[in-house]
């Protein structure tokens, strides 16, 4: 019983899509037909559908850069200076400290003594003449890390102040002036992490 059911549904199933598709086929040999008809009498055949058309691509809005974006960017510009400038002065020393003081996201906060002597020390020796623009990507972004390091492990940032100082003598910042900047650094994380509330 089960099976003559099962065989009469397929049988159905089968006819109905015959019949759907012979459908099909009497509607365009109709509309063919029709166009036939109409060219012999002169009528011109109706034109296919113009595809409608497309809307104009939607511009996404502009991305806002973040605020620590943006004082990331006033780091670079500010070392981009330097080197331009040659030998900083006082007012630019302590501009440059406030915007290093900005790009701290932490609650952890380098003291204005340590953000002084890291000034004096990275600025004057970016200004020097024959220190290329090789390490300022790596000053920077080594620089937020450390303003921003109260859970990183004393070795780390021992590892991060290295590794700037070995860049900014491989853009030709003399070793003893790199090893400065290099115990400011360290300053900057160990202020960082003294003044950090739990």
């Amino acid at each position: 019983m089960k099976t003559i059911v099962l065989c009469a549904t397929a049988i159905a199933s089968l006819t109905l899509a015959a019949c759907a598709q012979v459908e099909g086929v009497i509607k365009q040999r109709a509309k063919d037909l029709s166009d036939q008809n109409n060219a012999r009498q002169g009528v011109q055949p109706a034109p296919p559908a113009a595809p409608a058309p497309t809307p104009a691509a939607v511009r996404p809005a502009p991305v806002r850069p973040s605020p620590q974006q943006m004082h990331i960017a006033k780091l670079k510009a500010d070392i981009a200076h330097s080197h331009r400038a040659g030998a900083a002065t006082d007012p630019f020393k302590q501009e440059f400290a406030r915007d290093v003081l900005a790009a701290t996201q932490s609650s952890g906060r380098p003291s204005t003594n340590t953000l002084a002597q890291l000034s004096d020390h990275l600025l004057n020796a970016l200004g020097a003449k024959n220190v290329s623009t090789s390490a300022d990507d790596a000053v920077v972004s080594k620089l937020v890390i450390l303003l921003n390091s109260s859970s990183l492990s004393l070795k780390r940032t021992d590892e991060l102040a290295a590794e700037v100082q070995t860049a900014l003598e491989a853009a030709g910042v003399p070793p003893v002036d790199a090893a400065r900047i290099g115990a400011d650094l360290r300053s900057v994380a160990a202020d960082v992490r003294a003044t950090t509330r739990l």
